[in-house]
């Protein structure tokens, strides 16, 4: 293609020196006669041949010149734009987005992380990203879970080994994972419910503080409308008033092995990840879907807002025993005040 212009661009020269001899008048009324190829005994004609050659190799030039400078244009602007967002990566769904700065996995490795710290920026910072740190170790573990373990819910407690690092020796007290449990909730209440104390297997045992944390992207209110869908549909009733009124009683072994927490939401995603860093803690937090059901419904005491907060909720065993764990649920039957 050099090759191309330079030979263009010295034909167009010399051509331009053969035309300087006449005037544009006399090439442009030159007649049309065409003269054999090589032969230009008419000066004026080959003049004129020479002129209509020049242009158009001049307009080609210029058009070859400019679609040069566009072309490199683009790709300055292209490896400008690369540069620019390097490392950049926007997450569907949540505030959150991947970046080349350090992460929360980076401040897991650092001795520092796992102690409470005193200013307030710093303690700010720190809450952000242990809260982090939960939501992307549940969003990694949750669509790997094995048969039997509920893939949308998750229980973190303030002793939980995901604020421990084996690697530094080091365990972020509980006290300091409750304040992080608790900001965990402020900022995402929809996806995160204080578990109050209880007795259950699966549920706070009082010595502990427990989140209950909703791995689908509608949270908790997916969940709960899951559960009381399948409830109506079922046959409890048509509407909502209907069963808060009515009332149904069901077994936890019926509600966990039908499944009902993820009734038409088979195919709903979960969260997406906050970082492409490797998880180094392991599947700790996972549910049962019996469990998964208890705490659920356990949880609803710190849920006001809640779908299923119209309808009273009662624990029992079919022989009237405080026994826990409690054998089955009874839904609806009077209006919670």
């Amino acid at each position: 293609m050099k090759n191309f212009l330079f030979f263009s661009f010295f034909f167009t020269f010399f051509s331009s020196l053969s035309l300087s001899r006449f005037t544009l008048s006399e090439i442009t009324s030159a007649p049309l006669t065409p003269a054999p190829e090589g032969d230009c005994t008419n000066k004026l004609f080959c003049a004129r041949r020479n002129l209509y050659t020049s242009l158009f190799l001049s307009f080609f030039l210029i058009y070859l010149c400019v679609s040069y400078l566009f072309i490199y244009l683009f790709f300055f602007l292209l490896v400008c734009c690369c540069f620019t967002t390097r490392g950049r990566r926007i997450i569907s769904g949540h505030p959150a987005h991947m970046s080349i700065e350090p992460d929360h996995w980076s401040f897991f490795q650092l001795p520092p992380f796992f102690a409470l710290q005193p200013g307030p920026t710093a303690l700010a910072r720190q809450t952000s990203l242990w809260g982090n740190a939960i939501i992307d170790h549940a969003a990694y573990h949750a669509p790997m879970t094995r048969p039997g373990v509920c893939p949308f819910l998750r229980l973190y407690k303030s002793t939980s080994d995901v604020f421990r690092n084996p690697s530094l020796n080091r365990r972020l007290p509980p006290e300091a994972a409750t304040r992080m449990l608790e900001s965990l909730v402020t900022q995402h209440p929809n996806h995160c419910a204080v578990v109050l104390s209880g007795d259950e297997k699966g549920e706070n045992d009082g010595t502990e503080f427990a989140v209950l944390l909703a791995c689908n992207e509608s949270g908790l209110k997916g969940l709960e409308q899951a559960l009381l869908s399948w409830i109506l549909d079922r046959g409890a009733g048509t509407t909502t008033a209907h069963l808060a009124q009515k009332g149904v009683v069901m077994t936890f072994d019926e509600l966990a092995e039908s499944n009902c927490l993820a009734y038409r939401r088979d195919r709903e995603p979960f969260l997406n990840r906050l970082s492409a860093a490797p998880v180094p803690v392991g599947d700790v937090g996972a549910l049962s879907d019996e469990q998964a059901i208890r705490t659920l419904l356990h949880s609803l005491k710190s849920r006001p807002l809640s779908s299923l907060s119209p309808i009273h909720i009662t624990l029992f065993n079919m022989d009237g025993s405080d026994r826990q764990p409690y054998e089955g649920v009874k839904f609806g039957g009077a209006v919670a005040s």
